[in-house]
């Protein structure tokens, strides 16, 4: 009845329901999402893809023409990079882009890739660094110019990929890779492309080395049950194994006129540094020290070489001798190991790695001596460098 109490009067009088509360608004999101879209152009795009940098951060894999959604990114303003492009690639579009996330919705971005087809092999290192580093997750090989600046991602096997050497020339780089379940050698293009498998064997095939020529290739494998050094043609044909010891031979390089091949081993109960010539023959014992002497590199200019030693305490450091293994001189001197030296083109310098603060990175010195440089300085563990000439 009108008028009574609970009851409503609407303006004409007459009773009327209360009014229904509607929905509660939802809070406004603080996140959204972001969609990379790439489109890549030419007759050669990257079958590997490409990497998404958001902010500087983690590192996402996307393929060439392909879609990837970021989810719970923060509303604002933010910055998204593409990486990891093969030496033909370039970004055609802004590389990075800045984007405004808006909170509850999707933000796009877009790369545009041109990837133009090259000869097989055209690309060429030249005075560039090779180096292992785990900075993306897993051991694989980098190019790096010889300040530190430029890194650029060679391999992206899913396998742990080590020991990266150029060829002479600088268009081809030999390695040593378990990508396919055991370590083995193998072989591509300057930039990356063109994966060969050079060994095939159930033992474990090890730092592999140029001749001066690049039409061979010598390693050491465990394959006949001890580590002995082999010699193979640059295509993987023709393996002859060259030392017969019962001790373990390893760790060698050509010296640059082809007639020796500088090896460590520990035939005499302790890893000293030899030379052999390519067929086995003429064996020389360059080092005689109650200590490690290991990874032996010759001078560009063939006169000197460079070695990792532990004779002058007990951590690991660089010195360098004359090629007939007289006036031994250290390089190095901290206090934390360096090793697997490598010369600069000209022979003015000596890369390496170092283990300072816990974590392996590549330094430089002068191979006269003076204060080292880290050219890397990552919390990753960057190894194995070796120099490009020009």
């Amino acid at each position: 009845m009108a008028g009574c109490a609970g009851d409503i009067v609407a303006p004409n009088g007459s009773p009327e329901s209360p009014p229904v509360p509607g929905p509660t608004p939802a809070p406004s999101s603080s996140t959204g999402s972001l969609r990379i879209v790439t489109s890549t152009t030419g007759a050669a795009p990257d079958p590997d893809g490409y990497s998404t940098v958001l902010d500087g951060g983690a590192a996402h894999a996307i393929g060439a023409n392909d879609t990837l959604v970021l989810t719970d990114i923060e509303s604002g303003e933010h910055s998204v990079a593409l990486e990891d492009l093969a030496a033909n690639c370039s970004a055609t579009s802004d590389d990075p882009l800045t984007v405004t996330v808006a909170g509850g919705d999707t933000t796009d971005a877009g790369f545009q890739v041109a990837c133009p087809a090259s000869p097989a092999g055209d690309a060429r290192l030249s005075d560039r660094i090779l180096f292992t580093s785990d900075r993306d997750g897993n051991a694989e090989i980098y190019a790096m110019a010889a300040d530190g600046t430029d890194p650029v991602r060679l391999t992206r096997s899913g396998g742990a990929d080590f020991a990266a050497r150029p060829s002479p020339d600088g268009r081809r780089v030999v390695f040593q890779s378990d990508r396919d379940g055991n370590m083995e050698i193998y072989v591509m293009n300057a930039d990356g492309s063109g994966t060969r498998r050079l060994t095939d064997d159930r033992g474990t095939d090890e730092l592999p080395a140029w001749s001066p020529d690049g039409t061979r290739i010598v390693f050491d494998s465990d394959r006949s049950g001890n580590r002995e050094l082999y010699v193979m043609e640059a295509d993987g044909s023709k393996v002859t194994r060259i030392t017969h010891t019962p001790g373990r031979d390893q760790c060698a390089a050509w010296s640059p006129d082809g007639t020796r091949i500088a090896f460590c081993s520990d035939r005499d109960g302790d890893y000293e540094i030899y030379t052999v010539r390519p067929d086995g023959g003429g064996l020389v014992q360059l080092t005689h020290d109650h200590a490690l002497d290991a990874y032996p590199v010759y001078s560009p200019d063939g006169a000197r070489i460079a070695f990792t030693s532990d004779r002058g305490g007990i951590d690991n450091e660089i010195w360098v001798m004359d090629a007939d293994g007289s006036s031994p001189r250290q390089l190095t001197d901290n206090l934390f190991n360096d090793e697997y030296p490598t010369w600069s083109p000209d022979g003015s310098k000596i890369a390496y790695f170092g283990d300072f603060g816990g974590s392996n990175d590549i330094y430089v010195v002068d191979a006269e001596g003076g204060e080292p440089v880290n050219l890397t300085g990552t919390p990753s563990s960057e190894t194995f460098p070796s120099w490009a000439g020009r």
